[in-house]
């Protein structure tokens, strides 16, 4: 097991997020997902260790809107999420744990889908793209 320390990304204290990974969690392999656009928790898992963070299949934290209800893999709450705010960063926003309109647009931009700030219930575009991507082994972000 190890612990990874991001100095980019701050929690609410304003201290550097560190996570503690099992090393018998951490999956090496590339994933054989499910093409059906659906954002459930074996994407999740996919989608958070391609970031080598904690493979737990949720994400955390999340305010539920009709933006986001159909993200399978959300649990609701408040607080925000360690995998969101990475993502938020590499797609160059405000890093506030969300997974909001504004983060769900810039994923759809960043893969060439339409951007309505929304995922759908099944063969949403960009999950369905990510997915390919991923289990291809060539998602870049």
């Amino acid at each position: 097991a190890f612990y990874i320390n991001d100095t980019r990304i701050k929690n609410d204290e304003g201290y550097p997020w560190k996570t503690y990974i099992p090393t018998e969690k951490l999956a090496l392999n590339v994933p054989n997902l499910k093409l059906d656009g659906m954002w459930g928790k074996e994407f999740q898992k996919a989608f958070q260790t391609y970031f080598k963070i904690y493979a737990d299949g949720l994400i955390s934290g999340q305010i539920k809107s009709v933006e986001n209800q159909f993200v399978y893999a959300a649990v609701w709450g408040k607080g925000g999420s360690y995998f969101v705010k990475i993502l938020q960063q590499h797609l160059g926003l405000k890093n506030d744990g969300y997974l909001g309109p504004t983060t769900i647009k810039a994923l759809q931009k960043f893969v060439g889908a339409p951007q309505t700030g929304r995922v759908l219930s099944k063969n949403d575009p960009t999950v369905l793209a990510i997915q390919k991507k991923l289990n291809e082994g060539i998602f870049t972000l």
